[in-house]
């Protein structure tokens, strides 16, 4: 496999102030768009749990909303031609 058909994943909880992002809908609506795949939210915690490349973690963690972020688990993903 070549290294252009992998993408390094990491699976991680955000903790998040959604009063600094305009209420959690529109702090879950603006995480997707940097990339995280959303799998779960605790919305009395304010914590949101998902997977996303890990070229993008450092751009979620800038997000003024985002107080914590943790990586739980990273992988490789691989790409597999059509068949």
């Amino acid at each position: 496999m070549n290294s252009s058909d992998e993408l390094e994943m990491v699976e991680v909880e955000v903790v998040v102030d959604a009063s600094r992002g305009g209420g959690l809908e529109a702090v879950i609506a603006s995480i997707t768009k940097m990339g995280l795949v959303v799998q779960q939210v605790d919305r009395v915690n304010g914590m949101i749990c998902g997977e996303l490349a890990s070229d993008r973690l450092s751009a979620l963690k800038k997000y003024p909303a985002v107080t914590y972020v943790r990586v739980i688990f990273a992988w490789i993903a691989e790409s597999h031609p059509a068949a």
